[in-house]
Order: structure tokens, then sequence, then C-alpha cells
């Protein structure tokens, strides 16, 4: 019974962001602003649906060597522990460090979209985190991980299944498997893309059954989307020590007695 309630509830949430993206589109004619509109919704979805410890952006992730990521729609990071040093201009810069993911979101993902999508999920995934072991109980500690990189399509106007899987295949082709993306969604069709097993190329599927027009079902793909995401988030371990200092560098805090 809490199965087929939880499932009702996730038709209405579906059906309502498919209504609010087609209204948007509707009345936004600008390519960029529904861009935009559209990571907003996923954004306000997210912040709804993720625990408090999960803080929401968008902007440029760094490192501590210089390098930084392209754009990035939605950024999920840990705020809990880290001072917003970084968010005092416009452009809001985000420590690779503090990163749990990093989304691109996607209004129709055609082929150079998927393209675009991949090349910024490994922008982010190249960073270099700082390297000291992060300590866990005990006497336990474990070494950094890149932050998970998520593809979020709303539609596609790719037809066949098939075609959307070569195109992925084509872009990562030579793609180490650890700056490849981490897991996908294209929502009307139905599509869901992740690691299975873990340490493997990334694995494509139709949510449930396939129906005639080559799609399969949104809700089902959704439900499949969050709870993997929630998953992934939950196995990503955020340094909790302080990381300023190391941005800043030693010689920032060489101090001469007055």
């Amino acid at each position: 019974m809490s199965g087929n309630i939880i499932h009702t509830y996730f038709v209405g949430l579906t059906k309502q962001i498919q209504a609010e993206l087609e209204y948007m589109n509707d009345i936004i004619k600008h390519m960029g602003e529904k861009g935009r509109a559209n990571e907003k919704i996923l954004r306000d979805m997210l912040i709804k649906f993720l625990p408090k410890k999960y803080h929401i952006g968008s902007g440029i992730i760094i490192d501590r060597e210089g390098n930084s990521s392209k754009q990035c729609d939605v950024i999920i990071y840990d705020k809990e522990y880290h001072p917003d040093f970084f968010g005092q201009r416009s452009t809001v810069l985000y420590p690779v460090d503090v990163v749990y993911a990093s989304i691109e979101v996607k209004t129709t993902l055609d082929q150079t979209e998927i393209k675009n999508a991949i090349e910024n999920i490994i922008s982010v995934k190249s960073l270099n985190l700082i390297p000291d072991p992060i300590p866990l109980s005990g006497s336990k500690s474990v070494g950094p991980t890149p932050p998970f990189g998520i593809i979020f399509g709303y539609d596609t106007d790719i037809m066949k299944a098939e075609t959307i899987k070569s195109n992925f295949e084509k872009h990562l082709n030579g793609v180490n498997w650890r700056i490849q993306p981490d897991l996908g969604l294209i929502l009307r069709k139905g599509i869901i893309m992740y690691h299975k097993p873990v340490k493997s190329p990334l694995k494509y599927f139709f949510s449930g059954k396939k129906t005639s027009n080559n799609n399969a079902e949104p809700t089902r793909a959704f439900l499949n989307f969050l709870a993997l995401l929630y998953e992934i988030l939950r196995s990503k371990i955020i340094r909790r020590e302080a990381i300023f200092m190391d941005y800043l560098g030693e010689d920032y805090f060489e101090n001469y007695e007055i």
C-alpha cells in the first residue's frame, strides 16, 4: 500500500514538473532564459527533496591549484562545516573539496548537448582535491573522491534509445570511467543511466516497461533517479576540516611581529 501511495505522489510531482516546464517554455522565448528557468525548476525540487545538509547552488568549481570547471548549472555542496568565503561576488566559486555533485540540466538533450554535458562533467571531475586522507570513526581514514557528475535532461529530440546510447558512447570513448558521468535521466523518455556495477562504464536502462513509442514511464524513471541520487550523495565523504588556509597557501600566513 505504501508503495502505491509513494508512486501516486510522484506521478503528481512528475506531472507538475512537466507542466511547469511546458508553461515556462511557452512564455519564455529566449533560449538562455529558458535554460535558466528549467534549472530553477530542478533546483527548487532538489531543495524540497534533499535533507538540509545538502545545499544547492550554481557557479564554478575550483581547486586550490587555481584550476576551474566550466559553469555548472546545479551544484550540491556542503555548507554546514565551511563558511561561504567564495560567495561574495555575482559569480560564486565552490571549492571542489566541499562539493557533493554537479548536475548538468538540459531542456532538450540533443547530440550537441550530450557532448557539452559530458565535457562539463569532465571539467569538474578532473579537478584536484586536497590529497590528505579524510578521517573516519576510530583510526580509519579514506582518500578524497571527486564530486559526482550528473546529467538531467527533460526531453530529447533523438527518437531511438539505441541512438541516444551510441551518442553517449561516442563522446565517452577513451574517457576514464573515474571522470565519466555517474548518473543521468531523460525524463520524458523514461531513460536512466548509471554505473552498474559501480566501477564500470555507464549503462542505460528503460524504467519499467517500454511502450510502443519507444519510451518508458517517466514517473518510475524519476523515482529511480531520486533514489540513486540520494544513495550516491550519502556515499560521498566531505572534508570537515577547514580548507580556507589550504586554498590561500602558506605565504598568506607569514606574519611578522611589530
